[in-house]
């Protein structure tokens, strides 16, 4: 599956990786992405774009969310690093998303016509959000401290886990 294709689906489930010996890793990443090896450029920029993520991601996750079209196409770009460091934050965003918890900067007081008040990165109305799956999967939305219920918003609870 392409990385467009992940984020198109939200298919984005970050497991814990175990720790590979120095003389394995290369291995482990390459069995697991389905390519014989990747070259140090890749390796070297994917480690820089989880750095300061707090934990939420490794260099060997990131590796292996990577299709094989995503690899060649890094293989070939001069500086994967902004493509990998974007990658690796939509990973951690939508692990907190699906968790319930709003990334980092989703503080603003924002309307949803499907979920009602919601928080996003800016005050603004939307047809639909990236909570709407939460919403669908009875996943738990975060919402403003302080909002009104009317005809527009769902019930307070409406999309919260219990």
């Amino acid at each position: 599956m392409r990385l467009a294709d992940i984020l198109e689906t939200q298919s984005l489930p970050i497991h814990a990786a175990t720790v590979a010996t120095p003389a394995t890793q290369g291995l482990k990443v390459a069995k697991v992405a389905g390519v014989a090896a990747y070259c140090s450029k890749i390796e070297k920029a994917a480690e820089k774009a989880c750095k300061g993520l707090s934990g939420h991601i490794t260099q060997a996750v990131l590796l292996t969310k990577l299709s094989p079209d995503d690899v060649a196409e890094l293989e070939a770009c001069s500086d994967p690093l902004p493509f990998l460091r974007s990658f690796a934050i939509a990973l951690v965003w939508a692990t907190f998303r699906r968790d319930g918890i709003a990334p980092p900067g989703w503080d603003q007081a924002a309307h949803c016509d499907q979920c009602g008040p919601v928080l996003l990165w800016a005050q603004i109305e939307v047809a639909g959000c990236p909570w709407c799956w939460n919403r669908l999967h009875k996943v738990k939305i975060p919402r403003p401290k302080h909002y009104e219920i009317n005809e527009r918003s769902p019930s307070p609870t409406q999309g919260d886990a219990a």
